[in-house]
């Protein structure tokens, strides 16, 4: 019996020779992989995650980001840290930057 395990894993990687040696390097272990661009990425976003980008673009803060959506702010940021990971950013400004060009922010 087979089973098909799906790991998404973000990484940052310098330049495209970075992400093909790191590709060979794990291929024998994976059936088929590839790498995402990040507007493909943002696809991966759940609908709770795309609403808390929109939100945080129009708020102050993450705390007020939250209190708008009825969530705690350790939710707020839980969900930050998975946005963060998806797309692989490090920031909120890159996340925001990502979506506003993927058409989820206006």
């Amino acid at each position: 019996m087979q089973s098909q395990i799906v790991i998404h894993l973000s990484v940052n990687l310098k330049d495209e020779e970075e992400t093909l040696a790191l590709m060979q390097a794990i291929s024998p272990y994976l059936k088929t992989a590839r790498v995402l661009s990040q507007n493909e990425a943002i696809n991966c976003l759940s609908e709770r995650e795309k609403q808390l980008l929109l939100t945080l673009a129009e708020s102050d803060s993450i705390s007020e980001a939250a209190h708008k959506l009825y969530m705690s702010r350790s939710t707020a940021c839980k969900h930050l840290r998975n946005i963060y990971n998806k797309l692989g950013v490090h920031s909120l400004h890159r996340a925001l930057i990502v979506a506003f060009r993927a058409g989820i922010i206006e």
